[in-house]
């Protein structure tokens, strides 16, 4: 099966150029999804509502009010609703999906499911924090939750965390600074001007580690953790990958200390394991990621 990259969650960017560049960077990084996230539905829940069909972008000083165009259904599945809080601009975009997946992953059923991840990119000096929310548990459960913790998203402060990875990811003075990036161990020429490190998790949730040349021209960093509730903690992994256009920038020392920058400066919702050795399992879980492909690329 295939898996998306969790940058791909920006698609709620309103910008056309910014959506296509997105779509692009979903499409190629397509990663195998653990069969047992596929497993089929096997429980079915009570029904409830959830907002369908909502779309909609806020500044940071408005009063979280839902616009009276948005629709509700009552339904057996989960409620899922996206936000992205452009940092940049202080915008926040939410849309809620008109029919969002069930929290069952075989005879396992979760009451929530989160992920949230910090998203930089350097050569526009963008910083995003986005959080996707899947609940089953009570009526317009995405909204009440989306009320309890955007006021503390807004309250984040990633300047720090950004202006420490900027000189680690980024050529202020061009491509021409790279010539080569690693491709697994051996070092290769690269004609994009960028190289790439991401990990991420095979069908026995063991740690891929994947260097290469990038498809893009810019160099981003995104970091962040994705979590079910209640456990076990089987399924959760923290994530952290980037693309830079400094020379040789994917190898493990830079990898390690952009590990330890954002170790460092971490908050509760995003986290590098600095040894770089294992995914760090925790307390909840995620499988939602790979109906992003689904409903927006199929």
């Amino acid at each position: 099966m295939l898996t998306v990259s969790i940058v791909c969650l920006l698609l709620l960017l309103k910008n056309a150029e910014n959506f296509q560049l997105t779509k692009n960077q979903i499409l190629s990084h397509l990663r195998k999804q653990p069969s047992a996230l596929n497993a089929p539905t096997s429980i079915a829940r009570q029904a409830h509502t959830c907002l369908i069909d909502c779309d909609f972008t806020l500044s940071f000083t408005e009063p979280l009010i839902l616009p009276d165009n948005c629709n509700a259904l009552e339904t057996s599945d989960a409620c899922e609703m996206i936000i992205t809080l452009d940092y940049k601009i202080q915008t926040i975009s939410l849309y809620s999906y008109s029919s969002a997946e069930s929290l069952t992953i075989g005879n396992t059923t979760y009451d929530s499911a989160t992920l949230h991840l910090a998203y930089f990119e350097f050569n526009d000096s963008s910083i995003f924090h986005i959080f996707d929310y899947t609940c089953a548990a009570g009526n317009y459960c995405e909204w009440e939750y989306m009320q309890q913790i955007i006021p503390k998203l807004i309250l984040l402060n990633y300047q720090p965390l950004y202006n420490s990875l900027l000189p680690k990811l980024f050529n202020s003075n061009g491509h021409p600074g790279l010539t080569q990036c690693y491709r697994d161990t051996d070092l290769v020429n690269c004609s994009s001007g960028t190289c790439e490190y991401y990990q991420s998790a095979d069908n026995n949730y063991q740690l891929e580690i994947t260097r290469d040349c990038s498809f893009f021209q810019t160099s981003s960093v995104e970091s962040g953790l994705a979590r079910y509730f209640p456990g076990p903690a089987i399924h959760d992994y923290d994530v952290v990958g980037f693309t830079c256009d400094i020379d040789q920038c994917n190898d493990q020392s830079n990898e390690n200390e952009i590990r330890q920058i954002i170790s460092s400066n971490a908050n509760e919702y995003i986290y590098a394991n600095s040894s770089g050795t294992k995914l760090q399992w925790t307390s909840f879980s995620l499988y939602f990621l790979n109906f992003i492909l689904i409903k927006y690329f199929k």
